[in-house]
């Protein structure tokens, strides 16, 4: 096994939270080059992961606007990487050739928000809907072993993450801790009665941003609404009003 690997899974065995895993895996791709990531299970409503979570450390402005135009419908990266059970480059060019006219111009915008090249990682379990790891950077994946070893670390990376959220759904509630600082705060505002537009001048963020977080909030607490979303912060005493 590679040292890199076996460094997150000793690190990752301190992990009491989602967040701290990530945290983890964040740090290891970083000393290979690479600074962004996303991991995701392919859903009949988009991205997420099972029992709905979704993971990545992406700039928040780019999801933000990906999720809202629902741009993985055109995506071609998403759309290989749950069809394929191989890993693959985003430059291969017998890759990028394939692409039409609006898929060129979606990964135009990606490119122009720094997210320009990476390895995508299929990750397949038995009953399991398809589920993705990319990892992107400024590093070139093909050299050094990197390709191998990020390999290595994203299947580690999305099994940790699955056994979580398996875990959570067992209990049929979510573990104290599990909402993000950010995400915390977005509930404590909606609490308060602030509006979209108030919490992103107050957290300085976008506000498709703060629908964001409220939206993986509400999937995290498994409920449909923001009303109950904020409810079961509070009973979990994950927010104080």
């Amino acid at each position: 096994m590679f040292r890199e690997v076996e460094e997150f899974l000793e690190a990752s065995r301190a992990a009491q939270s989602d967040s701290q895993i990530e945290a983890i895996f964040a740090k290891s791709i970083e000393a290979l080059g690479f600074d962004a990531f996303v991991a995701w299970t392919d859903g009949t409503e988009g991205i997420e992961l099972p029992g709905g979570v979704k993971s990545d450390n992406f700039p928040e402005d780019w999801l933000s606007y990906y999720l809202d135009r629902q741009y993985w419908s055109v995506d071609p990266i998403y759309r290989l990487g749950v069809k394929t059970q191989h890993p693959f480059f985003w430059g291969d060019p017998a890759f990028t050739s394939q692409f039409n006219p609006r898929e060129v111009e979606l990964m135009g915008e990606a490119a122009h928000a720094g997210l320009q090249q990476g390895l995508v990682v299929p990750v397949r379990y038995a009953n399991d809907r398809p589920g993705t790891v990319s990892v992107l950077g400024g590093a070139d994946p093909g050299k050094g072993g990197a390709a191998v070893k990020l390999h290595n670390l994203a299947v580690y990376f999305y099994g940790l993450l699955r056994r979580s959220s398996q875990r959570r759904s067992a209990r049929g509630s979510e573990y104290a801790g599990c909402l993000t600082q950010r995400e915390r705060e977005c509930l404590l505002w909606l609490a308060a009665g602030r509006t979209d537009w108030d919490i992103s001048a107050i957290l300085g963020v976008s506000e498709s941003g703060v629908r964001l977080h409220v939206a993986r909030a509400m999937r995290k607490l498994g409920v449909p609404t923001r009303t109950q979303a904020v409810a079961q912060a509070i009973i979990t005493s994950q927010i104080i009003p």
